[in-house]
């Protein structure tokens, strides 16, 4: 009975209780926090009001730099140990954009309690800071929204801000956001009644806002985002349209999309670099050209080739090693696809003191079957990838070059998976890689089972940072591996392996991804 008057008092009150959609940050430690990010990275605080300081960072690019300013997702936190955004505060930083990024009140290192009513207050304070470091000039802002950040950014263009562009990645519409996320975690009677009593995440229209941006928009959404309906997605799309903007659909569900926003997407990359912003390549020629040995500067000197390739890499590096920038420059592939293969082995590097014959064979993405991508890298190194940056995964993995032996031999099944488990303390994501869709991509253009199963042995290798090339004939060529000293092949490699035979096995899981536990390691080494 008390129950039902409560649900009635409840009723009786529509609209009227603030959403709890905004939620502390997890594993915050800003004073740890800030030596995640690049060389530079600076600590900044926002006075809002009497009582409240937002706290962030500001991650520098070339001098005066384009800003993009972040509008974070509901949990995100710049002092988070844990769901951090090094990867892409660091790329876009190599594609020559500065990073400014706050806490919300009350996330993470911020002060006050978490609010949606403090969203667009937050956001035009940190509008204000991004126009500042700007020098005042909006064209030189780029504003980039995830999950509720999105709604973030539509009440900044609700108030009259025109972005040089705006990113908005898995948005969600502030007047069904509550019910659908009710309907997710607790179904449709829940989530009727939350719609009931619970305000709107802002008094924003998507549809109404997004068509008055002037300048670039590009939208990524998740394919599977139980945040909008079919009729919404059209609605989101038709919207982007209108607006002239680019409209992007991946694979995935909110939660995945979200975590895809901690990186800079393929389409993203495409987008920032079709605006009319140029980084300081000069600057960047001169800091590499300092830390190259003498004998390294001879090779240069001497290769103008080389000079062409290093320079076009610059414009997708900031401050690359020496060792494989000079092994870009002395290949023959692409050097867009190889920069974006050296961001990914920034995040998970290969051992340490490669010497350059194996950076350049690490960094060759030709094949005879056709050229890998860095994207196809990716998609079969995500579980791996996935634990380096954010930790808290369980892999079904065996000692690789057991893996591998298992893929050559004839019981190989092309519609096997590897399969793991992404760990937070909100949520569980499924990773799967299909390696039977590399296989009948592979079939499909013809390529015998042996080739298939080469280049998916390539594929896989690259994906754990392994050096490989290809030896002998050019029709059917062997495949070596760098196993740390010398060339071997990969059945002595395979030999030589300590992991288990394929059968899976539940890896001790790891709370912090492998930048995060470098910092603390580096912290405790200073302490003693």
């Amino acid at each position: 009975m008390v129950r039902a008057l409560l649900c009635l008092a409840l009723l009786s009150l529509p609209s009227c209780l603030v959403p709890p959609a905004v939620q502390p940050g997890q594993r915050v430690d800003a004073e740890r926090a800030v030596h995640l990010y690049p060389s530079g990275t600076e600590s900044w605080e926002l006075q809002v009001d009497d009582e409240t300081t937002l706290r962030g960072l500001f991650v520098p690019s070339d001098p005066g730099a384009p800003v993009v300013l972040h509008l974070l997702e509901s949990m995100g936190s710049v002092a988070s140990l844990k769901f951090h955004y090094f990867s892409l505060f660091e790329r876009l930083s190599d594609l020559g954009f500065a990073s400014l990024a706050f806490d919300y009140t009350g996330v993470g290192s911020s002060d006050g309690s978490a609010s949606t009513s403090y969203l667009e207050r937050d956001a035009r304070a940190m509008w204000r800071e991004a126009l500042r470091r700007a020098g005042g000039d909006p064209s030189r802002v780029i504003v980039r929204g995830i999950s509720l950040g999105t709604v973030a950014a539509s009440t900044l263009i609700d108030g009259g801000a025109q972005p040089g562009a705006t990113i908005l990645v898995t948005p969600v519409l502030a007047s069904t956001a509550v019910e659908r996320l009710g309907y997710e975690l607790y179904g449709p009677v829940i989530a009727t009644v939350g719609s009931w009593i619970f305000q709107d995440l802002a008094d924003v229209d998507f549809d109404e806002v997004v068509p008055r941006l002037e300048n670039p928009l590009l939208v990524i959404t998740a394919r599977d985002d139980f945040f909008l309906d079919d009729e919404e997605l059209g609605r989101v799309a038709r919207a982007v349209h209108v607006a002239g903007g680019t409209f992007v659909m991946r694979s995935g569900d909110h939660v995945f999309g979200s975590i895809e926003g901690h990186t800079v997407m393929r389409e993203e990359q495409a987008f920032l670099e079709s605006l009319p912003f140029a980084p300081d390549i000069e600057g960047r020629w001169s800091r590499l050209w300092r830390r190259l040995s003498p004998r390294y500067r001879s090779v240069l000197e001497s290769e103008v080739h080389a000079r062409g390739r290093l320079r076009k890499l610059l414009e997708l590096t900031f401050d690359p090693d020496p060792v494989p920038a000079l092994a870009v420059a002395l290949g023959n592939g692409d050097v867009r696809e190889a920069a974006t293969f050296l961001w990914q082995l920034r995040d998970r590097p290969p051992s340490r003191g490669l010497p350059l014959e194996a950076w350049q064979a690490l960094l060759d993405l030709r094949d005879p079957t056709g050229d890998f991508t860095a994207e196809d890298i990716a998609r079969v190194g995500l579980i791996w990838d996935f634990d380096t940056l954010f930790g808290g995964i369980s892999v079904v993995e065996p000692g690789i070059f057991s893996l591998l032996s298992w893929i050559e031999d004839s019981s190989y099944d092309p519609e096997s998976r590897l399969s793991s488990v992404l760990f937070s303390d909100a949520f569980v994501i499924d990773l799967t890689v299909p390696l039977g869709s590399e296989w009948t991509k592979a079939r499909l253009a013809g390529q015998s089972d042996r080739t298939i199963r080469r280049r998916l042995i390539r594929q896989l290798l690259k994906a754990r940072r392994i050096p490989e090339r290809l030896v002998g004939d050019l029709q059917e060529p062997d495949l070596e591996v760098w196993t740390g000293r010398s060339w071997k092949s990969l059945e002595e490699a395979a030999l030589a392996d300590t992991g288990r035979r394929f059968h899976g096995s539940l890896n001790p899981m790891s709370s912090l991804g492998a930048r995060a536990r470098e910092v603390l390691r580096e912290e405790a080494l200073r302490a003693k």
